[in-house]
């Protein structure tokens, strides 16, 4: 009995000691981590770039949106390994068929899309995949010129300099599991004016939004619990494990809005996120449910969180959305936290 007491109290030691090493080691790797993300910084190229981006309007199907899908695909082959693009097509509602049907118009409108896909290799035996997205088609405004500096570009060259930036850091740490997988998503704007206008309100029910994020969940294929995805045939599919979604970061006022939608544990994980940056006051103490392109993967099963400011919509589908108010401080804040969230979901995706 008396060594069944003492093996007993050793076993405890052991676990006491091991679970203190591992708390140690977990608080290293975020203060890692912090450093790392600390160090992002855009590019002198960034103004110059969005500028190009918002030359005009570039709504879901135009032919401008086509030149930025290929604008985009060149920008991020440098810095990612078979950058492609995923094409699709929709039926959308016919603009010009609402409020009224017009006689002689056509009730829907098929539109050719294209994803812009680009996987930086960061883990030396990749296991899976972390999306990290932006859209990157500008809201339709009939009669206006509407360019979507915030809502779109600013997120979308945001996406870009992240990707450089972590193809820099890729031989910095062994410990990655994941490789970021980096997705511009087309066609997330409605054509209609309102979100729910096409299933709500348009003669033709369709589901008018989040074209390009639905298409490439449709795409996904069940592997065991989750969801895999196949980028490039020499490493076959990999689970996706999570998606971090990056939209309208460009406010000079930037305060990051706590999505109700978003996954709790990535919601928590963003909080503390911004405390290791000392930069808290980067989010509101606001919450709400939003909709946007990472429904489509919460509707898959895949943790997602929605990285979006939503409480500075001064410009928000106006024409006065232009690269003049965008606040290149408040993305370089933006891209510090959107690159530690990452860089811990990268490393121990199984914590989220």
């Amino acid at each position: 009995m008396q060594r069944c007491k003492c093996a007993l109290l050793l076993c405890t030691i052991a676990l006491l000691i091991a679970y203190k090493l591992s708390v140690r080691w977990g608080l290293a790797q975020d203060a890692r981590m912090a450093s790392l993300s600390k160090k992002f910084s855009l590019a002198a190229t960034a103004k110059e770039q969005l500028q190009n981006f918002c030359k005009e309007p570039h709504p879901f199907g135009s032919k401008r949106q086509k030149e930025l899908a290929k604008w985009l695909l060149e920008e991020s082959r440098p810095f990612a390994s078979g950058a492609q693009l995923q094409q699709f097509h929709s039926l959308t509602p016919n603009p010009k068929n609402f409020p009224k049907v017009l006689k002689g118009e056509a009730l829907t409108l098929q539109r050719q899309g294209q994803n812009i896909l680009a996987s930086v290799s960061m883990a030396k035996k990749p296991q899976c995949y972390v999306v990290v997205g932006s859209h990157y088609d500008s809201k339709y405004l009939k009669d206006q010129w509407s360019v979507g500096a915030n809502d779109s570009g600013s997120t979308s060259i945001l996406l870009l300099h992240i990707g450089k930036y972590l193809n820099q850091i890729q031989t910095t740490s062994s410990s990655f599991q994941c490789d970021p997988l980096l997705v511009w998503f087309d066609g997330e704007e409605a054509v209609l004016p309102n979100w729910d206008d096409g299933e709500r309100r348009y003669i033709k029910k369709i589901h008018d939004n989040t074209y390009g994020s639905r298409y490439f969940t449709s795409q996904l294929q069940p592997c065991g619990k989750h969801q895999c995805f196949t980028y490039s045939s020499k490493v076959g599919p990999l689970p996706i494990r999570s998606m971090v979604l990056l939209d309208m970061l460009g406010s000079a006022s930037i305060r990051i809005t706590d999505d109700l939608n978003s996954s709790l544990n990535l919601r928590k994980l963003l909080k503390a996120s911004a405390k290791l940056l000392n930069d808290p006051h980067i989010l509101s103490q606001n919450a709400k449910s939003i909709l946007d392109d990472h429904i489509p993967f919460l509707q898959a099963g895949i943790p997602s969180l929605n990285i979006i400011d939503f409480e500075n919509l001064h410009f928000w589908h106006k024409p006065s959305d232009k690269p003049s108010h965008i606040h290149l401080p408040s993305l370089n804040r933006a891209g510090r936290l959107s690159t530690l969230v990452l860089l811990q979901l990268l490393s121990k995706p199984q914590d989220f």
